[in-house]
């Protein structure tokens, strides 16, 4: 899998002796990982994160846990009040969440839970207490026959 590291999650790295762990977005999932790496990978990281992200391929055995991209859908009656929404839906939001589109008439939120901030528990009901019905998206395998 393909893993993004930015600066802001340089701030997560820590040297664990024999290796390093650090934190990433899978670039297919979205998922937030937290992987091992020996010091050399990790200073690559460092050098090319410094220029704002760097990308490079993880294997599955480096992963020490996974934090599921979780996404979350309004609807509107357009894209003008979708639009109009997103604004809206922004204030409601935690750190860990935010407004990553409005197209055809939904706003699109999208997040990783984080320490009591989830999405069933904090962002749906928090969107609620301002009226905005809000309802997780959740992905189904495709059945390829």
């Amino acid at each position: 899998m393909n893993v993004t590291v930015t600066t802001e999650d340089l701030v997560h790295v820590s040297d664990e002796g024999t290796v390093w762990v650090m934190e990433g977005t899978d670039t297919e999932t979205r998922d937030r990982v937290r992987f091992a790496s020996d010091w050399r990978a990790a200073q690559a990281f460092g050098i090319a994160a410094d220029e704002g992200e760097a990308t490079a391929e993880v294997e599955e055995w480096q992963v020490l846990d996974r934090i599921p991209c979780r996404r979350a859908v309004l609807r509107a009656d357009s894209e003008a009040a979708a639009c109009k929404l997103a604004k809206t839906v922004k204030s409601y939001l935690p750190s860990n969440y935010q407004v990553v589109g409005c197209h055809g008439g939904v706003v699109t939120v999208e997040g990783h839970d984080r320490a009591g901030w989830t999405l069933d528990g904090y962002v749906i009901p928090r969107l609620a207490s301002g009226l905005m019905r809000a309802e997780e998206v959740r992905c189904q395998p495709v059945d390829a026959r």
